[in-house]
């Protein structure tokens, strides 16, 4: 399964462009064979809205998914995109992934990292699930999730064989590699 990872900056609060630019996204992906389009963590309202959070926050099967479904399915592509979903009182940082089929499968993080996590949203106590994606058994986990060993552990223990991280890191990391040569 050929997978596209779109590293944009996501425009805090400016939904509908976002959303425009995955499906740009979406487009070239499918266009160069992707199966799957993974965008960051809350890639369609923007990372840091502090306590504007809540006024973007939808239930899963609200507007924002609605164009993510609308999207899979006129490109053919599966589609991972991070958004504030609203439960109840709660509102959780989710991602989802959009298949073109329809169905979704939606994570809420675990795992809040620092004070403006933990003031804009609700930590899920629910760890990822397994599902098919492209022939494949995967998992999906949000950002700082994956910095847990066991909590990663859990999903390969269930059968994981993909997992899919949708990450909004602050700032640019740089990786030394070792040479294999």
């Amino acid at each position: 399964m050929r997978v596209a990872l779109y590293q944009m900056q996501a425009t805090p609060g400016a939904v509908a462009d976002n959303l425009a630019r995955i499906e740009q996204a979406a487009f070239a992906a499918s266009i160069m064979g992707a199966a799957l389009l993974v965008t960051p963590e809350m890639s369609v309202t923007g990372y840091a809205l502090g306590a504007e959070t809540a006024s973007f926050a939808e239930p899963a099967d609200g507007p924002i998914l609605a164009r993510l479904k609308a999207m899979a399915a006129a490109r053919n592509i599966a589609i991972v995109a991070g958004f504030p979903e609203r439960s109840g009182d709660a509102i959780y940082n989710s991602a989802a992934l959009v298949r073109p089929d329809g169905t979704v499968e939606v994570y809420r993080k675990c795992h809040l990292y620092g004070a403006l996590e933990r003031e804009a949203f609700r930590a899920s106590d629910t760890p990822p699930a397994v599902f098919q994606i492209g022939g494949l058994k995967a998992a999906m986990v949000i950002c700082y999730d994956v910095e847990f060993p066991e909590f990663v552990r859990s999903a390969a223990l269930a059968g994981a064989e993909l997992l899919i991280v949708p990450t909004a890191l602050a700032a640019p990391v740089l990786v030394s590699m070792p040479k294999c040569w």
